[in-house]
């Protein structure tokens, strides 16, 4: 097979070697033009994702931060019952705590966001962390951050759906 390619590169050598020097010199920039294009093009996709996920970051933060839970646990079974108080500004995503254990509670419904043990960790030790996820088929953004609530954790998301059709 080496010898095969070989024989085939020193063809194509040869063929490009026999075609005019006009015709040579426009394959040549016609590949150079090609190329930058694509590399333009490749740049501005980029650029483009990193500011609408950037933007989507930004409005997952200021929700979580603008949420006020009321949380409860069940004595019992040490469930977490989660309710927001409704707003003229609510929250568009979708949100749901979590707490060291990794038990977790929704504002309704069973548990739409997965669950991870850094989500965990972040119940007990605090910080945040931004992921992406797919549930039930719909492509989301996750942000875990620490409630005002100790070991609690706060997953709020929203689709990715608008930006995705975007890219």
């Amino acid at each position: 097979p080496l010898a095969k390619l070989r024989r085939g590169i020193r063809r194509a050598d040869r063929e490009w070697r026999d075609l005019p020097l006009r015709t040579r010199l426009t394959s040549a920039a016609a590949l150079a033009a090609t190329v930058s294009i694509v590399a333009v093009v490749a740049v501005a996709y980029l650029a483009v994702r990193h500011e609408l996920r950037g933007q989507v970051d930004k409005d997952l933060r200021r929700q979580a931060a603008d949420v006020h839970l009321i949380v409860s646990r069940d004595l019992f079974s040490g469930q977490l019952t989660v309710s927001l108080p409704r707003a003229i500004d609510e929250i568009s995503g979708y949100v749901q705590a979590v707490d060291a254990s990794g038990r977790f509670g929704t504002t309704g419904g069973p548990a739409a966001l997965p669950v991870t043990e850094r989500d965990r960790d972040i119940a007990t030790n605090g910080g945040s962390w931004l992921r992406d996820a797919t549930v039930n088929g719909t492509h989301l953004r996750v942000l875990t951050t620490q409630s005002r609530l100790r070991t609690v954790a706060l997953q709020v998301a929203v689709p990715l759906t608008g930006v995705d059709n975007q890219l």
